[in-house]
């Protein structure tokens, strides 16, 4: 098996590759930086907001079974559409939509075997529900959950078994959660809860959260692309 991770500079992705490290698994991370020294990793060094680098990625005919995990994702300005201080959505679907869209067709078209690819889709829930100033986020996890069910469905009438899943993981602790938690309160409507997960210990650790997605990965599951933990 070989596990193919975005985002793995920090958060969950980070969290992922510590998790199959574990199990000897071959993983080949894409990202910003490498935080591991440790040659069980091929490292791609891309900048995910830049399509030009993105088109740089060069993967080997992938013999044996895959696993994606588009992980890396931002969650843009937080703050009310009219009140926004920069149109950041260009920049928020590059990295939310185009990056996993993009490394679907790549290692789709990499993989020597049809029927050895899995491809997991790090969704949100804040893409099946509107959650008030985070339009550009919500809306690019929309997008690649309606990506993902297009893409199984044309994997299906070609005949070949790939596995796609948009998997919202829950409330975890990271960056983003921080970035949240420091925006300011008449920006953001729901400021409060969010704030009080944080000091109530609700959110989800990033190592139990790696921990949750390996054993999704891992379980029987239905045909529905749309999953959440």
């Amino acid at each position: 098996m070989i596990y193919i991770i975005t985002g793995i500079s920090r958060g969950i992705g980070k969290a992922l590759v510590e998790h199959y490290l574990k199990t000897n698994q071959k993983i080949i991370g894409i990202g910003r930086f490498n935080p591991f020294n440790d040659n069980k990793i091929s490292f791609i060094q891309c900048d995910f907001s830049s399509l030009e680098e993105l088109k740089k990625i060069k993967l080997p005919l992938l013999k044996e079974e895959v696993t994606l995990i588009n992980n890396a994702g931002i969650i843009g300005e937080i703050s009310p559409l009219i009140k926004k201080e920069t149109f950041d959505d260009p920049f928020v679907f590059q990295v939310n939509v185009f990056t996993p869209v993009f490394l679907m067709k790549k290692v789709r078209l990499s993989v020597e075997n049809s029927n050895q690819l899995t491809v997991l889709n790090i969704s949100s829930g804040a893409g099946r529900r509107p959650i008030a100033s985070w339009s550009s986020y919500c809306a690019s996890k929309a997008a690649l959950d309606s990506y993902s069910e297009v893409f199984q469905e044309e994997e299906k009438e070609l005949g070949h078994k790939t596995k796609v899943y948009a998997l919202a993981p829950g409330v975890i602790d990271t960056d983003m959660q921080k970035k949240i938690r420091e925006t300011k309160e008449e920006l953001f409507s729901s400021w409060n809860f969010f704030n009080e997960l944080k000091s109530n210990n609700k959110l989800k650790s990033v190592k139990q959260c790696a921990k949750e997605i390996a054993e999704f990965l891992e379980s029987e599951k239905d045909e529905n692309v749309l999953c959440r933990l």
